[in-house]
């Protein structure tokens, strides 16, 4: 769900430009649009952008080849949070409120459509070669299972990893329960305690966690640059959806973990295997940490 300060923000301008139309005398629906989209193009930006993921989303189709479900459309919102206002503020003598849509229905809509708080450009670009160690990083969240049996107590566990473009060494990794903010953070802080004063570029999808006001100011904090997959586009996170396809072809596909704690020690037995064991051939038949040490040597 997006964070609250981007709605507030968002509040904020809204209530400021309603202001300046009515004393210009030019509050009308399409000039309160038309100004916002001139004003904040970064804002409408990101709700198109979010509008353009939930139409590919809810693509799905009943037996009359209608959509399911629709997401509701940028200019439709402009028009709403429009029509909140103008009924709040400029009611005539006698009118009643729309306390059905007020702006505190809104709120709670764009929380509900999990509008973010930020995104970045794909600055990554899919250049995926790096000469340098902790230049680029990419990071990614995936989920196993365990449980198979009947008697078995069936649950999940979500693994995030943060791998270095120029070894494809993971520099850390957390799983848990759950796939939440502290799972993401936690990993990112695992990691720039690991590596104190490195100050990469850090690429993701567009996962709400990665778009939360909270990872943004750790990104900041850090001197880090963040870059983001544009929607629908997997293949910008390439390298991370490499590294998850191999780590389950090898230890999960055709395996069967009865419990979570056999699974958490298959995970960490796999990146101890992958990172100090495993040899690839894109790194001249060594090792991730044997390709790290000769980086560092080089360095030296």
């Amino acid at each position: 769900m997006a964070e609250k300060y981007w709605i507030e923000d968002l509040r904020q301008k809204v209530t400021g430009l309603f202001s300046e139309l009515g004393k210009a005398n030019r509050l009308n629906e399409k000039a309160f649009i038309k100004a916002f989209m001139e004003k904040y193009p970064e804002d409408y930006n990101a709700l198109v952008s979010e509008w353009e993921q939930k139409v590919i989303k809810f693509k799905k189709k009943n037996r009359r080849g209608h959509p399911v479900t629709h997401p509701i459309r940028p200019e439709k919102i402009l028009s709403n949070m429009y029509r909140n206002y103008y009924y709040k503020f400029r009611k005539k003598p006698g009118q009643k409120s729309r306390r059905k849509r007020n702006i505190q229905k809104f709120i709670s809509e764009m929380e509900n459509y999990g509008y973010p708080a930020y995104v970045a450009e794909n600055i990554l670009n899919r250049e995926f070669k790096s000469d340098m160690i902790n230049q680029k990083w990419v990071t990614d969240v995936s989920e196993f299972k365990y449980g198979v049996g009947e008697d078995d107590k069936k649950g999940k566990l979500y693994l995030s990893v943060i791998l270095d473009l120029c070894d494809r060494r993971p520099v850390a990794f957390v799983y848990s329960t759950r796939n939440d903010n502290p799972l993401v953070f936690d990993t990112f802080d695992k990691t720039v305690a690991a590596n104190p004063g490195a100050t990469p570029l850090l690429h993701s999808d567009r996962g709400y966690q990665y778009t939360s006001k909270a990872f943004r100011r750790r990104i900041l904090a850090a001197g880090m640059t963040q870059s983001m997959s544009r929607v629908a586009r997997g293949i910008d996170n390439g390298p991370m959806k490499g590294f998850w396809g191999l780590m389950k072809r090898e230890m999960y596909y055709g395996k069967k973990y009865k419990t979570k704690g056999e699974l958490m020690l298959a995970i960490e037995k796999y990146i101890d295997y992958y990172t100090n064991k495993r040899v690839q051939r894109n790194l001249g038949v060594l090792t991730p940490l044997e390709f790290h040490e000769q980086k560092l040597e080089n360095i030296a």
